[in-house]
């Protein structure tokens, strides 16, 4: 494309447009297009400067210390334990329902869960956001423990059920 005298133009928008010999537009929107027939380059002014703004300003470099771990671990761990509190019953209702005894409402063991989960979350949410999370934490991880103590000394189906409600309770605190 070899640009002959070009004439600038408004565009839409009031940006400026450059055109060529033939009136076609050339999109270049606020540069100069200059031709070397030489070397079949185009070189584009546009009197924009870059600089590095990105600069270090920590004099200490950054590491991983014990409290960043144990942070990290008080948190994951009980989204963990949540997340395992229903996947293993759901995982194991057919061995669970084979030793307890059969019952018609043994999908409940895992619904349970997710009508307690879902219910309960958005509550505890904005609890959370109010009052603030380590309270909400720590009744998460009473929560689970107490689903899982009824979940382990169940002898029948409701009590599973019971207990993987209360463990949804739990998970929902987070």
């Amino acid at each position: 494309m070899h640009i002959k005298n070009p004439a600038l133009l408004r565009g839409r928008r009031g940006r400026q447009m450059a055109t060529d010999a033939d009136g076609q537009s050339t999109n270049d929107t606020d540069h100069k297009a200059t031709m070397d027939s030489k070397h079949e380059r185009i070189k584009l002014e546009t009197g924009v400067q870059h600089f590095e703004s990105a600069t270090d300003t920590s004099d200490t470099p950054g590491r991983v210390t014990g409290r960043v771990v144990l942070a990290i671990a008080a948190l994951g761990l009980p989204y963990e334990a949540a997340l395992f509190s229903f996947v293993v019953p759901a995982a194991v209702l057919l061995t669970i329902n084979a030793d307890i005894g059969p019952l018609a409402s043994l999908s409940w063991v895992a619904s349970s869960w997710s009508l307690a989960n879902r219910v309960l979350q958005a509550t505890f949410g904005r609890g959370a956001d109010i009052f603030g999370l380590r309270y909400f934490l720590i009744c998460d991880n009473i929560f689970g423990l107490v689903g899982t103590l009824v979940n382990g000394r169940a002898n029948s189906i409701r009590a599973v059920t019971a207990g993987t409600a209360i463990q949804g309770i739990g998970a929902a605190l987070q």
